[in-house]
C-alpha cells in the first residue's frame, strides 16, 4: 500500500501545479477583463465562460486531493463520544458511501458531457463538454482515492497527512538545497 500511496503523493504533487498555474490563469484572464472593460472599453465577451471553465476544473482537482487526504468536511462532536469500534465501522460506510457517491457522479457527469460535447460555447466557441468533463475526471478520480481509503480504514493503516506548504516551513530535508525555512 506504501507504494501506491507513493506514487499517489507524486500525482498528487502534479495536480497542486495544476491547480496553481489554473489560478494564475483565472487570474490573469479575470484581470484583463476588467482592464479591457473599464479602461479600453473593449470588453472580452468570452472571459466569463473561460473563467468558469478553469474554475470547475479548478474545483473537480482540489476536491480530489481533499478526498486522498481525506479531509472532507464533517462533523466530529458526535463521532468523537463514540466509541473506536463504532467510530471504525463509521469511517468504513463513510467511505463506501463516497465511493458511490463518485460511481454515480463519473457516470452521470460521462452522460451529461456525452450530450454536450457535441456544442459550443457562445462566445469562446469552445467545446461545451470542457465544462462537464471536470465532473467525469474529478468523480473517477476521486472514487480510486475513495477506494484506497476503504482499503487503508479495513487495514487500520496510520497515515500522517502533512501539506507540503507545512513541511517546507519546518524545515524538512527534502526542501530543495536542504535549507531551512
Amino acid at each position: 500500500m506504501q507504494k501506491i500511496r507513493r506514487v499517489i503523493d507524486v500525482f498528487i504533487r502534479i495536480e497542486r501545479y495544476i491547480c496553481c498555474a489554473l489560478l494564475v490563469a483565472i487570474l490573469v484572464v479575470c484581470f484583463g477583463s476588467v482592464v479591457m472593460r473599464y479602461v479600453f472599453n473593449k470588453p472580452w465577451a468570452w472571459s466569463e465562460e473561460v473563467i468558469i471553465v478553469l474554475l470547475l476544473w479548478f474545483g473537480f482537482l482540489c476536491m480530489s486531493m481533499e478526498i486522498y487526504n481525506d479531509a472532507s468536511i464533517s462533523i466530529t462532536g458526535f463521532y468523537k463520544r463514540l466509541p473506536k469500534p463504532v467510530r471504525h465501522v463509521c469511517d468504513i460506510l463513510r467511505h463506501v458511501l463516497l465511493t458511490v457517491f463518485f460511481w454515480l457522479m463519473m457516470h452521470n457527469g460521462y452522460m451529461v458531457f456525452k450530450i454536450n460535447s457535441r456544442k459550443r460555447l457562445p462566445a469562446s466557441h469552445w467545446n461545451q463538454g470542457l465544462q462537464y468533463f471536470p465532473m467525469v475526471l474529478g468523480g473517477a478520480i476521486m472514487l480510486v482515492f475513495s477506494i484506497l481509503n476503504i482499503i487503508g480504514t479495513l487495514t487500520r493503516e496510520q497515515r500522517v497527512i502533512i501539506d507540503e506548504a507545512e513541511r517546507l516551513s519546518a524545515g524538512d530535508p527534502r526542501r530543495k538545497g536542504g535549507e531551512k525555512a
